[in-house]
């Protein structure tokens, strides 16, 4: 009962009393490879990687607020409207990666548990529910297959020509992640966490790292491939904090808003969307007073207990959310960079900390991080051309789907899916390997199993249909002037 208390108490307050992670000492037994990373020549001194000592003890953060969290409807309305097109999407991902971009609803239902269906949640009628996106057809006797619908397929062929025409962007993103990280090399897997908000492709390693070794170069490290910086570039440690301050554009000053009752209400100050404290809003005052910590400065030597170190935390998440398509990130994906960015052990309660900066919302199974300045209300303030094409896969959803529930009024709630059976129960088993990335299929293995002339669970596949032949071939017809990434 006591832990279950603890633990609510820390999702609603950002503890002040953050302790810092102790600094483990490499083993003696790792590779050659990754004891290099810690005399990068592109840093100023050589780490020093010996553990703190038995007798030194972690002290606790010097930040005397303790600030409540405070639920923003408008920006938990963009979790909550984007669940629906996290779904569509994952099954989009898992259609354009399988041959003529045509899937059979038994091949579907093995991914059940990647999608978050249920057993008895049937696949027909899932495809039918989105009739804007997806087209369902048969083939043979009771073998039904699902594809793009042309409007659909359209959007596809522009993302694929956006994502192209934003290789060098992407490559920035990805040299910048290393130029903050204390050895400047970060594990792939964990920067394969970020791709998906970053934009970068599902093969991120074989269609755009490979192609600039005069920037990165792949090691083997005892936790895996790493991805090491081999060039530093001035132009690129410019944060987005310090642009904005040279736009005019940056403002954290914490005031209170005249025209709210609740200004004078219980010693608090209205600030945007959110109640503070007098003596928090002192606080987060005296924290924004403080010189400002760059991300891409060498802060090794900074006491991870200081606020000197929280100051620099906040600019690094700063900086992360700035290159995210939607301003936004799940907070787990933080926490795997703790050791990389010298982060608190208590990122969550970092982030609630600087309400001014970041707000956390809990809707949906993860919490999610959003940089405020990026948002007016629920909306971007700048849309990036993905996020744009985003938002129109999104219109086409809702059409389909009114569409949809207007073709179940008029048939008095009987749908003619209802009597067609999508899969065998028998075979339903989760195939698909679960590599730690919520939304990841496998995608490796399967184009490796694909250049064998095997399906994507590694057999032998049955003879294609005619229809997926043709279709195919006039998919090739698209994909020659775009890009397949």
């Amino acid at each position: 009962m006591e832990l279950g208390v603890s633990v609510g108490w820390e999702r609603r307050y950002g503890n002040a009393c953050c302790f810092s992670a102790r600094m483990i000492a490499p083993s003696s037994s790792l590779s050659l490879s990754f004891s290099n990373t810690f005399r990068n020549p592109l840093l100023s001194s050589p780490l020093l990687c010996k553990p703190f000592p038995e007798q030194e003890k972690q002290r606790k953060l010097s930040i005397a607020a303790r600030i409540e969290w405070a639920k923003d409807k408008h920006l938990d309305e963009v979790i909550q409207r984007q669940k629906k097109v996290r779904l569509v999407t994952k099954l989009k991902d898992l259609l354009v990666n399988e041959p003529g971009m045509c899937m059979s609803l038994r091949e579907l239902g093995r991914y059940r548990k990647k999608l978050g269906l249920t057993e008895t949640r049937r696949l027909v009628v899932l495809i039918r529910r989105y009739p804007a996106i997806f087209e369902l057809f048969e083939e043979g006797v009771s073998n039904y297959y699902y594809r793009l619908t042309p409007q659909a397929e359209v959007l596809f062929l522009e993302e694929q020509k956006l994502k192209a025409e934003m290789e060098n962007s992407l490559v920035c993103k990805i040299r910048k992640l290393l130029m903050m990280s204390v050895d400047k090399t970060l594990l792939m897997f964990k920067i394969s966490h970020l791709r998906r908000d970053l934009g970068l492709p599902d093969y991120f390693r074989k269609n755009l790292v490979e192609k600039y070794p005069e920037y990165f170069k792949v090691v083997e490290l005892q936790s895996g491939p790493a991805l090491e910086l081999t060039s530093w570039d001035s132009e690129l440690a410019v944060s987005a904090w310090e642009r904005n301050v040279e736009k005019g554009t940056m403002n954290t000053e914490v005031r209170v808003n005249p025209k709210s009752r609740s200004a004078n209400r219980g010693g608090r100050k209205r600030h945007g969307n959110f109640l503070l404290k007098r003596k928090d809003i002192e606080s987060i005052r005296r924290f924004h007073d403080m010189s400002y910590f760059s991300p891409y400065i060498e802060f090794a030597h900074i006491n991870p207990a200081s606020r000197e170190a929280e100051r620099h935390a906040c600019a690094v998440v700063h900086e992360i959310l700035s290159m995210t398509l939607e301003k936004r990130l799940n907070v787990d994906f933080l926490t795997h960079f703790r050791r990389d960015y010298k982060f608190s052990q208590q990122v969550h309660g970092m982030l609630v900390r600087h309400p001014e900066l970041f707000y956390v919302s809990r809707k949906g199974d993860r919490d999610s991080v959003f940089l405020r300045e990026a948002y007016r209300g629920s909306e971007l303030i700048q849309k990036e051309p993905l996020v744009v094409l985003k938002e129109k896969l999104n219109m086409l959803l809702a059409e389909g789907e009114q569409e949809f529930e207007d073709r179940r009024y008029a048939t008095g709630g009987v749908d003619e899916a209802d009597f067609v059976d999508d899969d065998d129960d028998d075979e339903d088993e989760d195939l698909s390997v679960d590599n730690g990335v919520e939304g990841d299929f496998d995608e490796e293995s399967k184009e490796q199993g694909s250049t064998l002339g095997l399906d994507s669970n590694g057999r032998t596949p049955p003879r294609r249909p005619l229809v997926i032949l043709e279709r195919e071939r006039q998919i090739a017809e698209f994909v020659s002037t775009a890009e397949r990434w």
